[in-house]
C-alpha cells in the first residue's frame, strides 16, 4: 500500500510538471496563432500586389519588397513576401506521450491537449511549406530584373503556394485559438489582454495599420 501511495504521488507530481510545461509551450503557440490572424490582411495585400504585377506583361520587373516599418523584423535583406518565422513547439507534448504521463491524466484533458497540439503541428508544417515557396520569390524584392514569360509562370506558381499556405495557416490558427477557448481552462484575462496588446503593437510597428485589432479569447 505504501508503494502504491508513493507511485500515485510520483505520477501526480509528474503530471503537474508536464501540465505546467505544456501550458507555457502552448501559450507561445497561441500568441503566434493570434499574430498570424491579425496580420493576415497585410499578407493578403502583398500577395494581391505581387499577383497583379506578375500577370502584367513586360520584360522587366521592378523591385516590390514587402513593406515593413522600422527595424523590428530583424532581417537585413528585403523580401517579396514576409510572413513571421515562428517556432511552433510540441516537445513537451511528445515527451508526455512517449513517457506515459498522459496515461495518468484525465481522458478529456488528454483529448483537449491532443487537439490543440494537432493544430500546433499543422501550423509548423504549413510554415515550412510557406517559407520554402516564399524563398522562390526572392528575385521580386531586389532591383530591376528581366523576367521571361516562363519565369513569370514559375513565380506565379510559387505565389499560389504562398497564398494557399497563408490561407490554411490562418484557418488553422483560428482553430487553435477556438480549441483553447473550448477547453474552458482558467486563464488570467488581464494577462491575456496584455499579451494581445503587445502582439498588436509589435505587429503594427512592423507592418502598419493593415494589422487587424481583433479580440483574443483564451478561455
Amino acid at each position: 500500500g505504501a508503494e502504491q501511495i508513493i507511485e500515485r504521488l510520483h505520477w501526480r507530481e509528474q503530471t503537474r510538471i508536464a501540465d505546467e510545461g505544456m501550458a507555457v509551450e502552448l501559450h507561445d503557440s497561441l500568441m503566434f496563432a493570434y499574430e498570424r490572424v491579425i496580420i493576415d490582411p497585410c499578407l493578403r495585400g502583398q500577395i494581391r500586389l505581387l499577383n497583379t504585377r506578375l500577370v502584367q506583361r513586360g520584360p522587366h520587373w521592378a523591385a516590390t519588397p514587402h513593406a515593413v516599418l522600422g527595424s523590428v523584423i530583424g532581417s537585413e535583406l528585403p523580401r517579396a513576401y514576409r510572413a513571421p518565422n515562428r517556432y511552433y513547439r510540441s516537445d513537451l507534448w511528445t515527451n508526455a506521450v512517449s513517457s506515459g504521463i498522459i496515461g495518468h491524466m484525465a481522458p478529456d484533458h488528454v483529448q483537449s491537449l491532443s487537439a490543440r497540439y494537432s493544430y500546433v503541428n499543422k501550423l509548423a508544417l504549413l510554415l515550412a511549406k510557406e517559407t520554402e515557396a516564399a524563398s522562390r520569390l526572392a528575385v521580386l524584392a531586389n532591383g530591376t530584373t528581366p523576367l521571361s514569360p516562363d519565369a513569370r509562370v514559375g513565380l506565379l506558381a510559387a505565389l499560389s503556394e504562398v497564398d494557399w499556405s497563408n490561407a490554411v495557416a490562418v484557418r488553422t490558427a483560428r482553430g487553435l485559438l477556438a480549441e483553447q477557448a473550448r477547453a474552458h481552462l482558467y486563464y488570467d484575462k488581464a494577462a491575456a489582454e496584455r499579451d494581445r496588446r503587445y502582439e498588436l503593437v509589435i505587429s503594427r510597428a512592423a507592418l502598419g495599420n493593415c494589422v487587424a485589432d481583433l479580440p483574443l479569447d483564451l478561455g
